[in-house]
């Protein structure tokens, strides 16, 4: 997503599904298995003022996973375990990006649901443990950063595909969702590529996947992965836009893992520009869903590729699409 603005007070819902259902409870059954919508049976606070192991500004929730492994129900009803959060790209003014390190966010997640709900909105206590910074995986472990790549060129290391880098040197990412596997490393997606990385459970890059190349951004036939937010005193692209690929801002958004560890899908944000995006908010509804195989996350394999109409809404007597975010 575009947006990233300095750490507001962050509301972070929970909809715990192991939890008593206030009533009527909102059930839907998708093939042999039924879910249970229980509302909204506690919220967290994340002060405005908190910052990272940094010592920055905490910033935003832009992905969400919680750790599987460490989740745990308490004697007394309660839950507790790991979240891990990803920011999004750092601070944006103006269009304007920053050399913001990457990072993901840990915390501690106690959590005592209210099923009939509550009002001091206390039942998510957020303890903030660790901050993982993204980072190459040399001997100098160099952060990524958030910078806006290149207008043209990217950077050729040996067993990654080409990769957005900035004008200083170092590889560019625009974070947004999280998905943690059994083995401890995780993925994240990106939308400057789009790509999807995989890291490990340090944070230092183990590999990259570039997706068809209906989804890459080209300008004039050759990559092109700026998103148009350039550095200060960097130029813009031209066209501002890629003529074919994800639109600026509108990449590999969505991402999950099957729950066997062994599926990774991912969503773009909105079309492609061939595929309608070109055509502004009202045009870009079919989005692309994409499957790899990952039952060996260090070779993964694509093994689905489907179209995603996005939902619609009307705006001012305008039919808009809902950008998937």
């Amino acid at each position: 997503m575009r947006r990233h603005r300095p750490a507001p007070v962050i509301l972070c819902a929970l909809f715990a599904l192991l939890t008593a259902p206030p009533s009527p409870a909102q059930t839907v059954t998708i093939g042999t298995g039924t879910f249970v919508n229980k509302g909204l049976v506690g919220v967290g606070r994340v002060s405005a003022t908190l910052r990272d192991k940094q010592n920055e500004t905490f910033g935003s929730f832009s992905g969400l996973a919680i750790d599987p492994r460490s989740w745990q129900r308490n004697a007394d009803g309660s839950y507790s375990g790991t979240l891990y959060a990803q920011p999004d790209r750092g601070y944006i003014k103006n269009g304007v990006t920053t050399n913001y390190r990457a990072r993901l966010q840990k915390f501690a997640l106690a959590f005592t649901p209210a099923p009939a709900g509550g009002t001091a909105q206390n039942q998510a206590a957020l303890t903030l443990t660790d901050t993982v910074l993204l980072t190459e995986n040399n001997a100098g472990a160099t952060p990524l950063t958030s910078l806006d790549p290149t207008v043209s060129g990217a950077r050729t290391t040996a067993g990654f595909p080409p990769l957005p880098q900035a004008f200083n040197g170092r590889l560019s990412i625009d974070p947004e969702g999280i998905a943690l596997l059994p083995d401890g490393t995780f993925f994240v997606s990106d939308e400057y590529g789009p790509y999807l990385y995989r890291f490990a459970a340090d944070g230092k890059l183990l590999g990259a996947i570039r997706p068809p190349e209906a989804l890459i951004p080209k300008r004039g036939g050759a990559d092109s992965f700026s998103s148009n937010d350039p550095a200060t005193g960097q130029p813009s692209p031209s066209p501002s836009q890629p003529t074919t690929g994800r639109e600026n801002g509108q990449g590999l958004e969505g991402l999950t893992v099957s729950a066997d560890g062994r599926t990774l899908f991912t969503l773009m944000q909105s079309a492609t520009r061939q595929d309608g995006g070109a055509g502004g908010n009202t045009q870009r509804r079919y989005t692309r869903l994409l499957a790899y195989d990952i039952a060996n996350p260090a070779a993964p394999a694509l093994k689905g590729e489907w179209i995603l109409p996005l939902p619609l809404y009307t705006e001012a007597g305008l039919t808009q699409v809902a950008s998937q975010g």
